[in-house]
């Protein structure tokens, strides 16, 4: 049986949600079985974070001594060896433009998370890389000849056009896409703009607080926002709305 991807929508300030979000990917973990290894990936750049991040897996209900962090960076991105005998993978948050080359330059480590069916979890930047294609940034589309505003630039990473790359296909091609922090951030509009323009014909924008789990054909969500589902049908653009 393949191992349930997670994917938060960012936040994890609240112990409550944390609990709410976290706790059903870390019960996979536990389930696995021999001595429980939480890989918590996180970016050099984000070093000062660890401890909230941790918190967001503990608020779950990890043990600290079971949660062990695996720094990434442009110069040391991420191996299969830094997964070996883990019951969980932990991708969090930071500047999607550096954690997607970390853990999509070189997918070998994919190899390993698979033949081992270890359960996959992203937060924010973590959980946009997750499908075949990753948002990595941008606040402005082309539309007939021009570039025009879609999303609030805050929500750029720094890029000026919508930015998207390659990704992990670790989730079912349900969604081509994911973005995060979607009614927090407005970035919902951006999932809207990659479907009307045709860029891609599936995209999946998820709340803050907000944790998707994708598991045997179905998907479940927890936590206190929405998963939008933006979906091309026809000449058509339809928006469904997803809550725990």
């Amino acid at each position: 049986m393949s191992a349930g991807v997670f994917l938060h929508g960012g936040g994890g300030t609240d112990p409550s949600a944390n609990q709410a979000c976290f706790s059903p990917f870390v019960e996979e973990c536990y389930r696995q079985g021999g001595a429980p290894k939480l890989v918590m990936v996180l970016h050099d750049q984000h070093a000062a974070d660890l401890d909230a991040y941790r918190a967001m897996l503990i608020h779950g209900g990890a043990k600290t001594e079971h949660i062990t962090p695996v720094m990434v960076s442009e110069e040391r991105t991420l191996t299969g060896t830094d997964i070996v005998g883990a019951s969980g993978v932990f991708i969090v948050g930071g500047a999607t433009p550096a954690i997607h080359y970390a853990l999509c330059q070189d997918i070998t480590w994919l190899r390993t998370l698979r033949r081992s069916s270890i359960p996959y979890c992203g937060t924010s930047a973590g959980a946009t890389i997750a499908a075949q294609h990753a948002i990595v940034g941008g606040w402005k589309v082309q539309r007939k000849g021009r570039l025009m505003q879609v999303v609030h630039p805050a929500a750029s990473e720094g890029i000026e056009e919508l930015d998207v790359r390659g990704g992990l296909s670790v989730i079912p091609p349900v969604f081509q896409a994911v973005d995060v922090h979607a009614s927090q951030t407005g970035t919902l509009a951006r999932a809207l703009a990659l479907v009307e323009t045709r860029a891609l014909h599936t995209v999946a924008a998820i709340d803050e607080d907000t944790m998707v789990e994708f598991a045997a054909g179905e998907l479940i969500v927890y936590g206190s926002g929405h998963l939008y589902e933006v979906r091309r049908i026809e000449h058509k653009i339809e928006v469904s709305v997803f809550t725990a």
